[in-house]
């Protein structure tokens, strides 16, 4: 029986996955990035994450270009000053 891979939060900042714990809430909060896993059992243990599953999350969010669409986030408006309408003089 071999034992699962895995990655630690500084592992993680390391690869440039996420950038702080902020972060890490958010990617699993609202991108369904995979949930810790606590090997002590008790409040405070260092938290761990399953590599197979940290990699199939990045597999399944890696598009091709031609794919990939810049999608608003909810409740995001547009930046910048809106543009001058310019009524013609008859």
């Amino acid at each position: 029986m071999s034992l699962p891979r895995l990655y630690d939060f500084p592992e993680l900042q390391e690869a440039k996955i996420v950038r702080d714990r902020s972060h890490l809430h958010r990617l699993q909060k609202e991108h369904g990035f995979p949930k810790t896993v606590a090997l002590d059992g008790y409040i405070g243990a260092r938290a761990y994450f399953h590599a197979d599953e940290v990699d199939a999350w990045i597999e399944a969010k890696l598009k091709p270009k031609d794919e990939a669409k810049v999608v608003p986030r909810p409740g995001s408006r547009p930046q910048g000053r809106p543009r001058k309408v310019v009524e013609e003089r008859a």
